[in-house]
């Protein structure tokens, strides 16, 4: 018994014209819901005919302020001059609360210490 398929020419031609237009979530799931078909369905007949473009992923900031600024700021408050900064770079790994906390620590202590 031969399998059949529900993508034939005409649909894909349909959902490749449509997301070309207009690549989008909103696209991908108007097109599921024309179709009958799930929303994976669609998104992976996209990703097969190689047009299927990933939302782009938010950078890690907080406040608007990225990770690595703020690895650079506690660097700066730790390091003597001459001292290599590079050697805080790890901290880039970690989670960014802790980074927030970590900064905002060790400003406390600079401030109490020069008092």
């Amino acid at each position: 018994m031969a399998k059949t398929t529900f993508w034939n020419d005409e649909n894909t031609a349909q959902i490749s014209e449509a997301y070309s237009e207009n690549p989008s979530s909103a696209t991908v799931e108007a097109l599921s819901a024309s179709l009958g078909v799930s929303v994976r369905s669609v998104r992976g007949k996209l990703v097969a005919l190689g047009i299927y473009q990933k939302a782009a992923k938010p950078v890690g900031k907080r406040n608007g302020v990225k990770k690595d600024q703020i690895v650079t700021q506690i660097a700066d408050l730790c390091l003597d001059s001459g001292e290599d900064p590079d050697l805080f770079d790890s901290l880039s790994k970690a989670n960014m609360f802790v980074l927030g906390k970590i900064l905002s620590t060790i400003r406390d202590l600079k401030a109490f210490t020069e008092d």
